[in-house]
């Protein structure tokens, strides 16, 4: 199931404003003020693909593997969507195009799985406790196409993990995030480096509980090294009232700023 979408500034604006987004690049005045179209967040675009396969998550499928290769402007037509390869076990691609597949990465295309076991992993890292304000996971639901649907809030229970990763940089407590932070800071760092995610894993294990909406997010943050100043793995356990929702792995690359806007379209 494939459909086509245009998505606006306005589109962009109040995405970001339900997930509390204040990067620059979704930033329409900033963008159309360098000569760049906005650029869609990833997780509004993957949050719509994801969306439109409810039917197959409710089915079984409970393992997420999404590679990110490139962005999507405001404006610019795409297909967002899944392609359902195997019906038993569950396994579908996950496809927003526009000119190229942008869920798609060095020929690992992003996919929706069911899998018989899920990898065991001991709950580890700093707690980060991100407040949830009244109606904000419903404004989400309804704008990604799932008002009053239990995945529209557990797709933003996964969105709203990139604000907890990224006030893990702002304010480090370990040693690993005092490092990224260095990495980052723009004001000692003359490479002008933002976070850019290669690859996403998301489990939903059976035990895990659905989220309620206006109740807090905590999240269990625990990053390593892979490659010092470059790449960094990240392990994300998401809880409510002490509740699994579930947990998800990433990989986190640092990409120069002038490198981030040259990937923009023109306007």
């Amino acid at each position: 199931m494939l459909k086509e979408y245009v998505f606006g500034d306005e589109d962009v604006i109040k995405f970001c404003e339900i997930t509390r987004d204040n990067n620059l690049i979704h930033n329409p005045q900033y963008m159309k003020e360098n000569g760049k179209k906005t650029v869609v967040p990833g997780m509004l675009i993957l949050s719509t693909a994801i969306g439109m396969a409810a039917d197959l998550i409710s089915s079984g499928a409970n393992m997420l593997e999404l590679y990110f290769h490139s962005i999507i402007g405001t404006g610019e037509k795409s297909e967002i969507g899944y392609i359902l390869q195997q019906q038993d076990p569950i396994r579908a691609e996950i496809i927003a195009r526009n000119t190229v597949n942008t869920l798609s990465k060095k020929g690992n295309p992003s996919l929706l799985m069911q899998m018989d076991s899920l990898p065991l992993f001991t709950r580890e890292g700093i707690l980060r406790t991100l407040d949830v304000r009244p109606g904000q996971m419903q404004q989400f639901a309804a704008m990604t196409g799932l008002a009053n649907d239990a995945l529209g809030y557990l797709l933003f229970a996964i969105t709203y993990a990139s604000r907890g990763l990224l006030l893990s940089i702002d304010e480090p407590q370990t040693d690993i995030e005092r490092e990224i932070n260095h990495y980052l800071d723009k004001t000692i760092n003359p490479d002008q480096l933002s976070p850019f995610y290669q690859y996403l894993k998301i489990y939903l294990p059976p035990q895990a509980t659905k989220p309620s909406p206006d109740k807090d997010l905590d999240y269990f943050i625990h990053f390593t090294r892979v490659k010092e100043g470059r790449t960094y793995d990240a392990k994300v356990f998401c809880y409510q009232n002490a509740n699994l929702i579930y947990y998800s792995e990433y990989q986190l690359i640092a990409i120069p700023d002038r490198l981030i806007m040259r990937m923009a379209s023109v306007a």
